[in-house]
């Protein structure tokens, strides 16, 4: 875990980073001094430049990592194993606040940084985009790269579905291998993956956070940053005094260190507020005389209300990171005498504020998070104390900057009650919340009318989360109609709508907005953003959609040339919900393919959706050969993708698709061998017309170019190469691998050659080491599954190594499609220990019960060929079998008859199995014709004979 401050604040050159953590986006840029298209990522040279230059306990020279254990899913060498396989591409990492996401996300980047990878980590921002990232990393040339977003919820402008449709794809054509590993807070989680995209990109990984490591980590960094203080007070009693959250225990261990360093009694709330920060702040005030001696509160429901310059103290860090002299201003805004100056001087003291190049941060956004909230909800009631909470809300609302921050900080804190079960405080808070913005909403209104980006900021945090986003909905008219209107007229309102409209439960105010902005800027350059928006929502109204697609085909004309645009015409073709629809949606893209354009990565999408289209006039399809034909003869170079799909394409007729094979041979002929070709091949390879012509080019090129990873693939896959043919091509595999780095295109290969059984022995023992290397190094569970099912040249200890990462696999959260073949293939296997059989089925049955997919059927054949069932797992197995059968469209399923002959054969089932299995034989036989090998093998053994 070992990560106990967030990555608040670092350096590059002179330029102080901000973390995304507590969502202080838009700092990020200004503290940066870069415009925000400048840059959106830096190097992980930069980031431990800044990291050195600061206190952050984030390094081993100031803190050892004190890793889950290596068996932990969260183990950093684990993650970065688990990103190698790319699937999904993401692992997000999920973990309390400070219990050491920053920390673990810097691991993991320190591993595949020695290990080669280009490590990028994110600006936190959430003016970052897709477009921004894609114009940063995709022409860096080959290889692989880590992307980390620490926080992923403060990226608000980031769209995952294009991220996964889009810049993966292009990444993928580019020969890069991108992995992303992210981070947020359980409160965020469920949000984050029901963002659309996100379920292709990320698999949750939750930190370790079971009371004994809790228990570890705290002692490794009391002893680590107290040591004076251990040797003084004993373990016992630090361990008491500081708690088992990590940064709390950090800084209140630090407190004591200092105290003892200074020659200073250690404070009382050492031994009576064990891992609390209020006390230390409040004794600490009281040290110093600030203020008065804080009694002991009668009873559970009284409230141990704050004082004015505990208020003082929470405001200042809430208004963080801001200069400091704006902050005392800040604090200043508070009732009574102006404690702004005492309060920054304090807690620098106190170490939870630190001064960078003119900018004061908090250590950790948990120092932020635990003040502002017992500020307005003080313990023991944990109830609203009014005066304090307006108090608090009025000096932070008062200049836009410290309304964002406000706005961030309350979003972060209802997200973390909500995931801790405190439903209670969290619904006070919210009441609280939305009463004071109804109140106040005229003089916020007018503050965010003139607030520019800073406005949107804080419009998107309100809009996009708890606990104001139904309150702005239902008073947006007053509160953010009059910014929306200054974006407007400023061309600057795209982003803000996109990301809304984007969110799963966008106001309607808000969508009916977009519309009405799109009725007048249809035309802008960027205002694509918003029409993909909308069509990917699935609840407008068939008015709304109408005049949405006519938006958008009016755009396309507008900006042919645009980048966005195919991928705007492929979602005009996709979405389109009617005949009419479908017909004016290709007549625009049609229309759009015939100018004379600049060749599009995207394109191909377009043509092949355009050629999938059944219910439009055949002349379409037509017209959509000859254009995308024209296309390719005028943009050579860019044309294997089209080609690709028009020949994967079933609407063409014999004489199109022999035109298209000839130009596609021809084009792979005069091509060399580079990565954009290769869907090509593939289309050629899978035609029964081109496949000898493709083959024959394909050899020829192999013998004089640079191996091709998909072509050794293919020719290795393809039975009818002859002996001399496929000893040249196994050799150029070997040779290829030696030096290979692509991680997909290894496993491709290796893949192959496990098919081979031509293989010398010598052959076979490197294949074999070659392959064990990716098992230990990046489990993927399709490739494990071809190990399992393939390699028969395994020695003992490397099965159990097989096994062991195969069941690692099935354990993990991924979801169940992608468990199904490799918990099949684990059953398939037969040279199982003892134990492992019994987690194999164990893992069988625990996947069936979560399983409801007709495709979960080769699991029970392969469940029920096994002999070394137990009694009780037989009966299991015949119970989901006798499910499955009556489950609707089983009968359909190409599981149905191998999964009936094999309960027929048995001699254990009980009479009403035995009915229901001649029942449904019975049904399917007469459903098949009587020349159906599997019909014959059913009645073979029907009637049921308990002897048979």
């Amino acid at each position: 875990m070992g990560a106990v401050v967030d990555l608040n604040l670092l350096r590059k050159d002179t330029h102080p980073l901000l973390n995304a953590s507590s969502t202080r986006a838009k700092q990020a840029w200004d503290i940066l001094n870069l415009k925000p298209r400048q840059r959106s990522v830096l190097t992980h040279e930069e980031i431990l430049q800044g990291l050195r230059s600061r206190h952050t306990f984030l390094l081993d020279n100031e803190l050892p990592f004190a890793g889950p254990g290596a068996d932990h899913e969260a183990d950093p060498a684990r993650l970065l194993a688990r990103l190698s396989a790319a699937d999904p591409p993401g692992v997000l990492i999920i973990g309390p606040a400070g219990a050491g996401k920053t920390r673990t996300c810097l691991e993991v980047a320190a591993i595949a940084h020695a290990q080669g990878w280009r490590v990028l980590h994110v600006l936190a921002s959430p003016e970052v985009t897709v477009e921004h990232l894609s114009a940063d990393l995709l022409e860096s040339g080959h290889g692989r790269i880590l992307l980390i977003f620490d926080h992923l919820d403060g990226y608000s402008q980031l769209d995952l579905r294009a991220l996964a449709d889009e810049f993966l794809a292009d990444a993928k054509r580019s020969e890069i291998d991108v992995a992303l590993l992210a981070s947020t807070r359980p409160g965020s989680e469920n949000e984050l993956m029901h963002r659309g995209g996100a379920e292709f990109l990320f698999e949750p990984v939750h930190l370790r956070n079971d009371q004994a490591y809790r228990s570890q980590v705290a002692g490794h960094i009391i002893h680590t940053v107290a040591p004076a203080s251990v040797q003084n007070l004993g373990e016992t009693a630090m361990a008491e005094a500081c708690g088992q959250r990590p940064i709390i225990a950090l800084l209140i261990a630090q407190a004591i260190e200092r105290c003892l360093t200074d020659g200073h009694p250690v404070p009382e709330v050492v031994n009576s507020h064990a891992g609390k920060l209020r006390p230390w702040l409040r004794d600490a005030l009281q040290h110093d005389q600030l203020t008065g001696t804080v009694r002991t509160p009668p009873g559970p429901l009284s409230m141990a209300a704050p004082s004015a310059q505990e208020l003082a103290c929470a405001v200042a860090v809430a208004a963080c990171p801001q200069p400091r002299e704006d902050i005392e201003a800040v604090v200043d805004n508070l009732p009574g005498d102006n404690f702004g100056v005492l309060a920054v001087e304090h807690l620098l003291r106190l170490g939870w504020l630190e001064e960078v190049n003119g900018q004061l941060v908090t250590v950790h956004d948990i120092v932020t998070d635990e003040l502002v909230l017992h500020s307005m909800l003080p313990p023991p009631s944990y109830g609203i104390h009014e005066p304090s909470a307006e108090a608090v809300f009025a000096a932070l609302s008062r200049d836009i900057r410290s309304l964002a921050l406000l706005a961030a900080h309350l979003r972060r804190i209802m997200a973390d009650l909500s995931a801790q079960t405190k439903r209670h405080q969290a619904a006070v808070l919210k009441r609280f919340c939305e009463q004071w913005l109804v109140q106040h909403r005229a003089r916020l209104g007018e503050l965010l009318a003139t607030a520019g980006k800073d406005g949107e900021h804080v419009l998107l945090t309100m809009l996009l989360d708890r606990p104001w986003c139904w309150t702005v909905a239902e008073w947006w008219e007053e509160l953010g109609a009059r910014w929306l209107a200054w974006a407007e007229s400023r061309k600057e309102a795209t982003s803000f709508l996109a990301a809304v409209i984007r969110a799963k439960h966008a106001p309607a105010v808000i969508v009916n907005a977009a519309l009405s902005w799109l009725s007048r800027n249809y035309l802008q350059t960027d205002a694509h953003r918003v029409i993909l928006a909308l069509l990917g929502r699935t609840k407008l109204t068939a008015v709304q959609r109408r005049f949405v697609l006519n938006r958008a085909m009016a755009w396309v004309e507008k900006q042919p040339r645009w980048a966005a645009t195919p991928e705007v015409l492929y979602r005009l073709l996709a979405d389109a919900a009617t005949r009419t629809e479908r017909i004016e949606a290709a007549r625009c893209a049609l229309t759009w393919l015939r100018r004379d354009l600049h060749p599009q990565a995207q394109i191909f999408r377009v043509v092949r959706l355009l050629l999938t289209l059944e219910d439009v006039p055949g002349e379409f399809r037509n017209s959509t050969v000859i254009t995308a034909l024209s296309w390719v003869e005028t943009h050579e170079q860019d044309g294997a993708p089209v080609l690709s799909a028009l020949l994967r394409a079933r609407t063409l007729t014999e004489s199109q698709r022999h035109q298209v094979g000839e130009i596609s041979l021809r084009w792979l002929r005069e091509h060399p061998p580079e990565p954009s070709r290769r869907p090509l091949i593939h289309a050629l390879l899978d035609s029964d017309q081109d496949r000898e012509k493709c083959l024959s080019i394909l050899w020829s090129q192999i013998r004089e170019n640079e191996a091709d990873p998909v072509v050794i693939y293919r020719m290795l896959e393809d039975g009818r190469i002859n002996a001399e043919q496929a000893r040249f091509v196994i050799d150029q595999a070997f040779g290829w691998l030696q030096s290979a780095n692509h991680l997909a295109d290894i496993r491709l290969v290796i893949t192959a050659l496990m098919r081979r059984d031509d293989l010398t022995a010598e052959e076979s023992a490197r294949l074999t080491n070659a392959a064990m290397v990716l098992v230990d190094t990046g489990s993927d569970p399709k490739f494990l599954t071809v190990m399992l099912r393939r390699c028969s040249s395994l020695n003992a200890e490397q099965v159990r190594r097989l096994v062991t990462a195969a069941v690692e696999q099935c354990r993990s959260r991924r979801g169940l499609k992608r468990k199904r073949p490799l918990i099949n293939a684990l059953l398939l296997r037969r040279d199982l220990a003892p134990d492992e059989v019994r987690e194999a089925i164990g893992l069988a049955f625990r996947h069936l019960d979560a399983d409801s997919a007709l495709d979960r059927g080769a699991i029970l054949i392969s469940l029920l060929e096994r002999l070394d069932l137990l009694p009780d797992e037989s009966e299991r197995a015949i119970s989901h079998a006798l499910r499955w059968l009556d489950q609707d469209q089983a009968s359909s399923s190409i599981h149905f008859p191998h999964l009936l002959t094999r309960l027929l054969r048995r001699t254990d089932l009980p009479p009403p199995a035995v009915a229901s299995c001649e029942r449904h034989a019975r049904e399917w036989l007469a459903t098949v014709p009587p020349e159906d090998e599997r019909a014959e093998d059913t009645r073979r053994n029907f009637p049921y004979q308990a002897d048979n």
